[in-house]
């Protein structure tokens, strides 16, 4: 069966950059937020910066594949040509970070993620847009329970069930009594989101890269000439 469908980079090794820099970021960004908890400006900040940027080179390549073959040429809503292409790719990132941003503020606002948390996906947004970010927050989901689980027995294992459940009430009734910035509460997190959703991009994204690679598009032929269509 050929494949007409619209390529998500213009080319294999530009995906597989794409894809080794952002893991480098998420892969950073795990590292510090399991040791400390958090997730620094300074990290987040140059990911969002880097996303954008790769997805305006991005969409300008695609764009001007437009004329030769269309359907390599298509970057999100609209490509014709390179400038068209570029600004497609801004809209892109852009609405990848405000769909990401979003759902993770409602989440900080319930108390449920912290603030780095909220920065991370967003920044993720901007690279992969908004559809390929809900999906991999969607895929984070089974990480972040396993890990959760697996924590939560290693701490019944090391103290017991009886001083686990007692730990965790005394840690609810604190968390009930400590507010954040601007006197509302904040729940403790004690998981690191970071690290299910370095695990669920890194093993989604590579996908898109190969996808592209076993379904090439051939060019756009040319339109036979009046004098080829005549029958003899």
């Amino acid at each position: 069966m050929d494949y007409n469908g619209p390529f998500i980079f213009p080319d294999p090794i530009f995906g597989w950059i794409f894809y080794a820099v952002l893991l480098g970021f998420l892969a950073v960004a795990t590292y510090t937020d399991v040791g400390t908890l958090i997730i620094p400006k300074k990290l987040t900040l140059p990911m969002l910066g880097a996303g954008v940027l790769f997805n305006i080179v991005r969409g300008a390549w695609l764009g001007s594949l437009w004329e030769t073959s269309p359907a390599n040429g298509v970057v999100w809503h609209f490509a014709r040509s390179p400038f068209m292409g570029s600004l497609d790719g801004l809209l892109f990132s852009l609405e990848g970070f405000l769909a990401a941003f979003l759902l993770f503020f409602v989440l900080w606002l319930v108390g449920i993620m912290r603030g780095g948390d909220v920065k991370l996906v967003a920044a993720l947004g901007a690279w992969v847009g908004p559809v390929i970010v809900l999906l991999v927050i969607l895929g984070s989901i089974p990480t972040f329970m396993l890990l959760g689980t697996v924590l939560l027995l290693r701490k019944i294992f090391r103290r017991g069930v009886q001083k686990t459940v007692f730990n965790l009430k005394g840690k609810a009734q604190d968390d009930n009594i400590k507010k954040g910035s601007g006197g509302k509460r904040r729940a403790e997190v004690w998981l690191a989101y970071s690290l299910p959703i370095a695990v669920s991009a890194g093993l989604m994204l590579p996908f898109l890269v190969v996808h592209d690679q076993r379904h090439p598009v051939p060019p756009k032929s040319d339109p036979p000439s009046e004098q080829a269509s005549v029958n003899p």
